[in-house]
Formats: structure tokens, C-alpha cells, sequence
């Protein structure tokens, strides 16, 4: 009986295959056929012809297709045949007969373009995107791209390894932009926060001085966007603002990204700007980046820190309690100098127990130690002769959940402090 079924079972999986092989050779003959001029003639396009081919656009930019031998070129080669159409129609028709295409159909092939530029798995880059969609338009307003479309495009290119895509065209076209917004009045261009958050965000990969100040000014040009200009689409809010702190740390410069945090938690408190109010995703980042400096200070500023968190939890402030990144930053820290800083044990240890008593009072997984913060209490506990690492390891043996790390992460780190017992 069972062998019956899984015979049944094989013979419907053959004939899926076979039906998904037999739709996609017809999709393709179907593609190839209508961008052959020979059978169809540019002008040779009525509206169902026309619906035809924008079925076949939203088609190829399915993802699914991308893995069956599909590809983003296919839609790039329809778009390109019926703007050629778009055109002739411009030249040889009445007003009346134009044809034109729903924006969205541009942006499903711009989503699934997004998604194989960012895997590398596509080597059209956003400006030559930009390039082609302006291309559509320079003639005849078939297409009209709005503020998503051109932000799927910086998206891209905030992603892009090569700086000059990724930093000079960015800016470029964001103040492009801001120029044609400015210019027409135009609200489908007008950037948002969301815009010159990209944008930001693409400063920030690079990692530098430099690019922070540039992200920096760009928040202050949305700002002036909105209260100068009255874009309400661009004010700035606690994710375009973190992506400023996220450059500063990148950059180096905790005390900088620091100071924002203060800025953005003033800003919200003093003036009633709830959306500018920091979340636990701009403290971590604060964190990470004291955890990174070779600041004197950065221990200590990150105890203050940790602790405002914990106080603004409390207050109903700060949505979310301290998690384990946020811990695991300061023992991050505390390893890196756990040399010369004498009360080190003791203060990670301290750190790793609160972890375990809120995590197991809350039954809150995202407090709860991780490999990370056991490795760096470990690393902090072998570096000092001022403790019994036998009796310690005996004692977090007793602690640590193998199930959820691993028995084999656990015996690891234990050799080193010379358990020679078991953690079963």
C-alpha cells in the first residue's frame, strides 16, 4: 500500500515537472515570437497584443521564474519593444489611440532587479537602470516614474560595492530629484524620509569621515525639506536619524553618534516629536560602536548607556528592555580589554547572570545568552588568574542550555577553562 502511494506520489511529481517544463518552453517561444519584428512589425501592436506583452513583463519578473531559466533581461527586452511601440504609435496615431502602461509593471521588474543586483546575481547597475527608464521617457510620457520607482533604483545602488555608484550616484540623483520637485511642484518625485534615508544609508557603508559628515548634512537638508518647503513626506523620524548615528559609527566616532542619540532623544521629548524617538535598534548601534573604539572611556560610557536603557524601558520610553545584542556589546568590550580592566570577571559575569535571570523571568528569548556572549565571558575568565576557572566552569556548566548552543560550543569552551566533567 505504502509502495503504491509513493508510486502515485512520483508519477504526479513527474507530471508537475512536466507541465511547469511545457508553460515555461511556452512563455519563451511566446516572448522570443513577439519580440521578433519580422512577425511582428513595431506598429503592429493593438491593445490586446499590447496586454499580451505586459503579461509576459510581469511574467519574467516573477522571482520564481529567475531560478527555471528565467531572467530580468527578458523584461528588459519587452520594455525596450514597447517603448520602441509607444513611440511609433506617438508618430502615426491620434491622441486618443497612445498607448501607455501602468507604473507598477515597471516596478515589479525594478523589485525582482533589486533583489538579483543585491545577490549579485545581475550586473545591470542602477545607473544604467536610471538610464533606460529616462530613455522611456525623454520622448513620450508612456511611463511616468514616481518617487518608489526611483528609490527602488538607490536602494540598488546604496547596496553597490563600486563607491561611485554607490556614493556619487546616489547623491546625484536624489538631488536631481529635489531639483525637479522643486522646479514642477511635482509631489510624485518629491523625495521622503524614506529617499534620504537610502541615501544615508549609503554613506554609511562607506565607513568614513567623510561620508558621515555627508550623511549628516543630507539629514539636515531633509529637515530644512520639510520645514521650509513643507514636504511632510520628508521629515525626518528615528530610522533616518539612526541611519546618521549607523555612518558615525561606522565611521569610528562613538562620542558623534552619541551626541545624535542625545539630539534625537531631546528633540522627541522636549518638542513632542514622537517619531524621532530613539528605539533599541539606534542604542544598539551606539553600543556597537563603543564596543569597536579604542576609546578610554568606552566601558564606561557603555554602562551609562546600558543603564539609560534599562531606565527608559522602565519609564514606558524605550519600547523594548536592553536585548542580547545590547549586553553582548558590552562584553564585547570588556574582552578586548579584559587585561586591563581588574574587575572584568566579575563585571561579565554579572552581565551573563542578568542575561539568564530576565530571560527566564520574562521567558524572553531575545535577552537570553548566546554563543557570543559566552564565548566572550569565557575568553574574559581564562585571561585572569584572580578566580578558580574549575569551580567557575562547574558553575556555568549548571547554567548554560546545551540544547539551545550546542553540546559540542559548550565542551569547546569548557576545555579551555579545564573542565574535564560533562555537560549531559
Amino acid at each position: 500500500m505504502v509502495n503504491r502511494q509513493l508510486s502515485s506520489s512520483s508519477k504526479a511529481n513527474t507530471t508537475l515537472n512536466k507541465d511547469q517544463f511545457t508553460m515555461s518552453r511556452l512563455w519563451k517561444e511566446s516572448t522570443e515570437k513577439m519580440l521578433k519584428q519580422e512577425i511582428f512589425p513595431i506598429g503592429s501592436l493593438d491593445s490586446l497584443r499590447w496586454q499580451m506583452a505586459e503579461t509576459m513583463v510581469l511574467h519574467w519578473a516573477d522571482p520564481n521564474e529567475q531560478g527555471r531559466g528565467g531572467g530580468i533581461q527578458k523584461c528588459l527586452e519587452l520594455l525596450d519593444r514597447l517603448n520602441a511601440e509607444v513611440v511609433y504609435s506617438c508618430d502615426h496615431t491620434d491622441e486618443e489611440a497612445k498607448l501607455t502602461m501602468d507604473i507598477y509593471i515597471l516596478h515589479a521588474v525594478l523589485k525582482t532587479w533589486n533583489r538579483l543586483f543585491k545577490g549579485g546575481k545581475i550586473r545591470v547597475l542602477p545607473s544604467e537602470m536610471l538610464q533606460r527608464i529616462d530613455g522611456y521617457t525623454s520622448r513620450v510620457p508612456w511611463l511616468e516614474p514616481n518617487i518608489a520607482t526611483y528609490t527602488m533604483i538607490l536602494d540598488a545602488a546604496s547596496r553597490c560595492p563600486d563607491p561611485k555608484e554607490r556614493i556619487d550616484f546616489s547623491e546625484s540623483l536624489l538631488l536631481r530629484l529635489i531639483k525637479e520637485a522643486s522646479a514642477s511642484r511635482d509631489s510624485r518625485v518629491r523625495p521622503t524620509v524614506v529617499t534620504f534615508s537610502t541615501v544615508i544609508n549609503a554613506y554609511a557603508r562607506s565607513g568614513n569621515q567623510e561620508a558621515a559628515e555627508r550623511a549628516e548634512k543630507l539629514l539636515k537638508l531633509s529637515q530644512s525639506m520639510y520645514e521650509e518647503h513643507g514636504w511632510t513626506d520628508a521629515e525626518p523620524n528615528a530610522v533616518v536619524y539612526t541611519s546618521v548615528v549607523n555612518a558615525w559609527a561606522r565611521a569610528g566616532n562613538p562620542n558623534r553618534a552619541q551626541q545624535i542619540l542625545k539630539e534625537m532623544y531631546e528633540d522627541s521629548m522636549l518638542n513632542g516629536k514622537a517619531q524621532m524617538r530613539p528605539n533599541l535598534w539606534t542604542f544598539n548601534t551606539v553600543l556597537s560602536a563603543w564596543s569597536k573604539s579604542s576609546e578610554k572611556n568606552a566601558v564606561e560610557s557603555m554602562e551609562k548607556l546600558l543603564g539609560t536603557m534599562k531606565d527608559l524601558f522602565e519609564q514606558g520610553i524605550l519600547e523594548t528592555r536592553p536585548d542580547t545584542v545590547s549586553y553582548n556589546c558590552l562584553l564585547h568590550a570588556l574582552a578586548r580589554r579584559r587585561r586591563s580592566i581588574p574587575d572584568a570577571p566579575v563585571m561579565a559575569e554579572s552581565l551573563v547572570s542578568e542575561m539568564l535571570q530576565l530571560s527566564k523571568e520574562f521567558e524572553d528569548r531575545s535577552i537570553a545568552p548566546n554563543e557570543i556572549s559566552y564565548t566572550a565571558l569565557f575568553k574574559i575568565l581564562n585571561s585572569t588568574k584572580s578566580v578558580d576557572l574549575s569551580k567557575r566552569a562547574e558553575y556555568w556548566v549548571k547554567q548554560m542550555n546545551s540544547k539551545v548552543l550546542g553540546d559540542g560550543f559548550v565542551q569547546d569552551q569548557l576545555k579551555q577553562m579545564g573542565w574535564k566533567g560533562t555537560t549531559k
